[in-house]
């Protein structure tokens, strides 16, 4: 069984809570914080997921995950929502293609842990592997 760990530096914005509607055209978007945080964790993840595939000597789409963990370090003691950040690592993981799809089939089974460490915000997020394809 094959483990994929990465870690995002930074708070996780909420996607769920960064949607706001233009009254010119009438359309829902994101936040400018959002898409900072979604440009900026592409490229941590992308990363860390290049490197890893050059490790295991191919490129893979993870179809099927036994188990998945997330531990969050948040840097102050405000209140947060864990499960709309968990919402947002999974889209990224999707859009990065390091998941097929980021329904109940694929990820049956979860966890996560909550740290406080002052001013130091990340996550790290780990994957056992169960099943994954060829590009």
């Amino acid at each position: 069984m094959e483990e994929f760990v990465f870690q995002l530096k930074g708070p996780v914005v909420s996607k769920k809570n960064s949607q706001i509607y233009s009254r010119v055209t009438g359309k829902v978007g994101k936040t400018l914080n959002y898409r900072k945080w979604y440009n900026k964790a592409v490229r941590q993840l992308t990363a860390q997921w290049e490197l890893y595939q050059e490790e295991i000597g191919k490129k893979i789409v993870i179809t099927e995950v036994n188990f998945i963990m997330f531990e969050f370090t948040y840097g102050s003691m405000r209140r947060k929502d864990t499960d709309n950040a968990m919402t947002s690592i999974y889209d990224l993981m999707t859009d990065c293609g390091v998941i097929k799809d980021d329904s109940w089939r694929e990820l049956p089974r979860g966890g996560w842990k909550c740290n406080y460490n002052k001013g130091e915000d990340s996550t790290i997020v780990t994957l056992s592997i169960k099943k994954g394809i060829n590009k």
